[in-house]
């Protein structure tokens, strides 16, 4: 378990593997930390989502080597360290006000079509528990509550791989 303040449950780690068994998408690992997961399988509140892919042709058996090691790694990271980045992103800040912070994410032109109205959402989505509602940390919680009220799949994981990608804009 991943410590963090507000939440006594604290986070988890979790990996996702996935490959097409007909050629039709790529192989591909997602990493995350999460807080529930529901009999469904739908994880709520995935954090630092980062994806791993690649076309299943050629030398595949190689980069799945090279997964291995990440893969490994990952697994054996010390919770101290996720719960030092965990702090440097509540205590850092993006803007003074809601106004800037919306100019300063927008402005960053995250990949993936952020648009304005999903980092709206995403604000006002924000929870006293997750802290300052202006630090990196606060974002992306609010990011992540977004997420869980969009009801298609392909979008909640858009919005999750957005948070992450704020975290690298900002971290």
């Amino acid at each position: 378990m991943i410590k963090e303040a507000g939440n006594p449950l604290g986070l988890k780690r979790g990996l996702i593997a996935s490959n097409s068994e007909v050629g039709a998408g790529k192989l591909r690992l997602l990493r995350f930390l999460y807080r529930e997961m529901c009999g469904n399988h739908i994880i709520w509140g995935a954090e630092d989502v980062i994806e791993l892919s690649a076309v299943h042709i050629g030398r595949i058996r190689e980069k799945f080597s090279t997964w291995q090691v990440e893969i490994n790694r990952y697994l054996d990271e010390s919770a101290s360290d996720d719960e030092a980045k965990i702090a440097q992103l509540q205590n850092k800040r993006i803007a003074a006000t809601k106004e800037d912070l919306l100019d300063a994410i927008f402005g960053k032109r995250i990949d993936m079509n952020l648009t304005k109205k999903v980092i709206e959402a995403s604000l006002e989505a924000i929870q006293p528990e997750d802290g300052d509602p202006c630090s990196v940390w606060g974002v992306v919680q609010g990011m992540t509550r977004y997420s869980q009220q969009t009801p298609f799949a392909d979008e909640r994981m858009k919005v999750d791989k957005l948070a992450a990608k704020v975290i690298e804009a900002f971290a």
